[in-house]
């Protein structure tokens, strides 16, 4: 990524240069993950988002996006608003970046349950 060796990666993000590159492939095929400090190294020499390459925390972030579309879809079965509005929220809302100034329909339909 970015052109760079795995070498060059890991001396970017102020790693030695001794074994660098048996370091980053571990952390490429998930052998092993770096800690919180290297991992936003890592992310600085790659010109990224320091959560673009960490692992996720599946219990908590899975679990609540899961449940999110589940409850909604349960609203729209039960008729409290229709298929187009679902889609238009599944559409727009919990994306990684909803910047687009939509408005989500939990905000209206919590209001009333």
């Amino acid at each position: 990524m970015r052109g760079m060796t795995q070498t060059q990666l890991a001396v970017a993000a102020g790693m030695s240069e001794k074994n660098a590159d048996v370091r980053i492939t571990q952390y490429e095929s998930e052998g092993r993950h770096p800690k919180k400090p290297l991992r936003e190294s890592l992310a600085r020499a790659l010109h990224v988002n320091p959560a673009a390459i960490s692992p996720p925390d599946m219990d908590s972030e899975l679990s609540e996006t899961v449940m999110e579309w589940l409850k909604m879809h349960q609203k729209m079965e039960n008729g409290e608003f229709t298929k187009e509005e679902y889609d238009m929220w599944r559409y727009n809302t919990n994306t990684p970046d909803n910047t687009d100034g939509s408005q989500p329909l939990t905000g209206r339909f919590e209001e009333e349950t």
